[in-house]
């Protein structure tokens, strides 16, 4: 069952959240100030990937199916 997600910048520069299909193409639902945060609801098993400006990985999450916090930080 899809739950609530909410991912928190702590990273120090603006990222880009992005939900990634299984064949590997991202849609970008975010950009996420630093100290700032996102909620989303997501379904178990969803993969999201998170970048900075430049588009480099800096993180990724998966859904849990249930209510959960995701911290990016160095």
């Amino acid at each position: 069952a899809p739950a609530a997600i909410r991912l928190v910048n702590a990273l120090g520069k603006r990222v880009r959240v992005f939900s990634v299909d299984a064949n590997g193409e991202r849609k970008q639902f975010a950009e996420v100030e630093p100290n700032a945060s996102f909620d989303q609801t997501i379904r178990k098993g969803a993969v999201w990937l998170i970048t900075d400006a430049d588009a480099k990985p800096v993180g990724y999450f998966i859904g849990a199916g249930e209510p959960s916090r995701a911290v990016i930080r160095q």
